[in-house]
């Protein structure tokens, strides 16, 4: 993706930006129908006249790659249409990191998705460690947070040794259908006065038959696309 960076002549942008001050508004043009602004402390105001020096205009182009990198907090998952993640992500294949090498990500995620207890090689690990999320084949579903959309929520299991279990971010279900019941009726063939409908009752055995034989796939889906899931750290 290319990122051009704009600063409109005008003497202030959102009443943030004015030229030769030092409190800034930056507006990214992610395309032609799309921006995006963040605000950012300029290190150095330059006016006409001034000597400027490489490492002034480094540092000010620093406090804006650090304004861009701040928009997108670490944790933030993101479908992603690749089988690489881009720079400053990981993809979320469950993988497990080391803690003091994604100091930011591990910050905020913690042990939610595991302890990162084994490594990509499967060894132990050592020292302090974290999984990433493993949304490979997976839905994303909103933690229930007290609002008793997920009437199953207490038995929600750890995505990883170590993770969250429960009600809780980093949680995961397994497939379940709603309880529910199935009636037929089968249309009387003598033997019953008056004709009519009768509901045969199974007592005993495990019969299978045109009415109970096993259809369908080997999942209940909805119409679906595979993408890659991401997470900035």
């Amino acid at each position: 993706m290319d990122i051009h960076i704009h600063i409109p002549d005008s003497a202030v942008v959102g009443n943030k930006w004015r030229r030769g001050a030092a409190v800034g508004l930056l507006v990214l043009a992610l395309g032609a129908a799309s921006a995006v602004a963040f605000d950012f402390n300029l290190i150095k105001v330059f006016k006409a006249g001034d000597v400027i020096k490489a490492d002034e205009v480094n540092a000010n182009f620093k406090a804006v790659a650090d304004a861009i990198h701040a928009a997108v907090p670490a944790g933030t998952i993101l479908a992603w249409g690749a089988d690489k993640a881009p720079a400053g992500f990981l993809l979320c294949d469950g993988a497990a990191y080391q803690s003091k090498n994604y100091e930011a990500l591990a910050g905020v995620i913690g042990t939610a998705f595991g302890n990162g207890s084994k490594m990509a090689d499967g060894k132990p690990s050592t020292g302090t460690n974290f999984n990433v999320p493993d949304l490979r084949g997976r839905f994303l579903r909103g933690a229930d947070g007290g609002s008793g959309r997920d009437p199953d929520a207490a038995g929600r299991k750890a995505m990883n040794d170590g993770g969250a279990a429960g009600p809780a971010v980093g949680s995961v279900q397994s497939h379940a259908l709603d309880s529910h019941n199935h009636y037929y009726a089968q249309e009387a063939k003598g033997g019953l006065n008056g004709g009519g409908s009768r509901f045969p009752t199974i007592t005993d055995g495990s019969p299978t038959d045109a009415v109970n034989k096993a259809t369908g796939g080997n999942e209940t889906r909805p119409i679906n696309a595979a993408v890659n899931y991401i997470i900035k750290y």
